[in-house]
């Protein structure tokens, strides 16, 4: 992925014209090992039906299409996102699943072009790492939510607990120019303990608790965790190699993925932080 500087980052490759398709090819296995994590936060917000829901960096909307059934018949949900490709892929998927109560708006975390106080309930599923002005994009959810409205949201824990999204690191940053930045280091921005809170807090929400869950991956195989790395942030971070050195850098993050073999295939840990505070 390609990144502005660290403290301006936005994923720019997000805006592309196919970033939804290409992220919707990763949907099935990534909702699987976010499933845990994803559930935490719609229970921590305390969806009811008749709720007014702001999905914040919402992406392909897997959790705001949850989060839309579970305020139906009479809520409704609006998925917001910095991509309109992504957006667009969630409205297919609402439209699919007969979600007639899910709206989207192309908008930047940081400029929320909604009214304040108009939603009883906010969430932000691994999005809020990549928002240059986290303060900012904070304040405004809080803004957009009616007091006592509840904020959740889900980040990445610490690189040391998520190897699934370090071993490539660790093969291509060496290699790298000084002024390269791979997304995934930004993705990682918020895994310091007491960091969530910290922020959470200096936005103005009371009642903050935030919950470390599993995000362990499982491959059949080294094939298929290979073949998975190669259709997301780890391909696109490979990418950031000149051609000549792409072949080099995959043989030795297979051989790092070997690391991970276990009986039942290939089994690679990963952690997820899970917060939720009350405007």
């Amino acid at each position: 992925m390609e990144v502005r500087m660290a403290d301006e980052s936005q994923v720019q490759t997000w805006q592309r014209d196919d970033a939804g398709t290409s992220w919707q090819r990763s949907q099935s296995f990534r909702n699987r090992f976010l499933a845990p994590a994803t559930n935490l936060m719609l229970d921590l917000a305390e969806l009811q039906a008749g709720h007014r829901v702001l999905d914040v960096a919402a992406g392909t909307g897997d959790q705001s299409l949850e989060a839309a059934r579970r305020v139906a018949p009479d809520g409704y949900l609006l998925a917001t996102d910095l991509s309109a490709s992504m957006l667009a892929t969630a409205a297919r998927a609402a439209a699919d699943a007969r979600l007639t109560h899910m709206g989207t708006q192309v908008a930047d975390a940081q400029e929320l072009e909604v009214e304040p106080a108009s939603f009883d309930r906010a969430i932000c599923r691994l999005g809020l790492m990549f928002v240059p002005d986290k303060a900012k994009a904070l304040a405004a959810i809080r803004r957009a939510l009616k007091p006592g409205g509840k904020f959740a949201t889900v980040v990445w824990g610490s690189a040391e607990k998520n190897p699934a999204l370090t071993l490539h690191l660790e093969v291509v940053e060496p290699r790298l120019g000084p002024g390269d930045h791979p997304a995934m280091r930004v993705a990682l921005s918020m895994g310091k303990a007491g960091l969530s809170e910290e922020a959470l807090g200096q936005a103005g929400f009371s009642e903050i608790a935030v919950q470390v869950v599993p995000a362990d991956r499982h491959h059949a195989s080294v094939a298929a965790a290979m073949e998975h790395m190669s259709i997301g942030p780890a391909a696109e971070t490979v990418n950031m190699l000149p051609e000549g050195e792409r072949e080099a850098a995959w043989q030795e993050i297979g051989r790092r993925v070997q690391a991970y073999i276990g009986r039942d295939g290939v089994h690679i840990p990963g952690e997820l932080l899970v917060g939720v505070g009350t405007a």
